[in-house]
């Protein structure tokens, strides 16, 4: 199933994520990358406001799915939820976004490590680490349309 969950995320760009400060939700849209473990990584200024909740509360959720999907088509997408960190060393936010700029080429140029060296970007680079998937595959699964996944850490 793992391969399964990878072939998709990869066909995919955009997460819905979600986060949680004092009881209170917010969720937000970003573009993610992802790594043979299943983590996922994205870019994000730290002002931003799910930036701020995951400061505080490290828990997430997150949907990822084709928005282009008809109602009467057969469905895809996934739900997970996992933890989040800022990634802080080197070696590791280098290696997140070279993943990232693949992913979601066009932005290389501005989305760099040097430029966040520079403070050209104050953004950061988020891992989440995914605890459980929820995979929706109905051309798969047919009427049970779902199965879920837990990642082995």
């Amino acid at each position: 199933m793992k391969q399964q969950i990878l072939k998709y995320l990869r066909s995919q760009h955009l997460m819905s994520l979600a986060t949680t400060k004092n009881n209170k939700p917010w969720s937000n849209t970003a573009y993610f990358a992802i790594d043979n473990d299943l983590n996922l990584f994205f870019v994000s200024p730290p002002d931003a406001d799910h930036s701020k909740y995951l400061s505080k509360n490290k828990y997430i959720a997150c949907s990822i799915y084709d928005s282009r999907q008809k109602v009467n088509s057969q469905k895809e997408g996934l739900q997970l939820k996992g933890t989040v960190k800022v990634i802080t060393s080197v070696p590791e936010i280098k290696k997140a976004l070279r993943l990232w700029n693949q992913a979601n080429p066009g932005a290389e140029k501005f989305i760099n490590y040097d430029n966040m060296v520079k403070k050209v970007i104050s953004s950061k680079i988020y891992k989440i680490k995914p605890s459980l998937f929820k995979y929706f595959n109905e051309a798969l699964y047919g009427d049970k349309e779902t199965k879920t996944y837990k990642p082995s850490r």
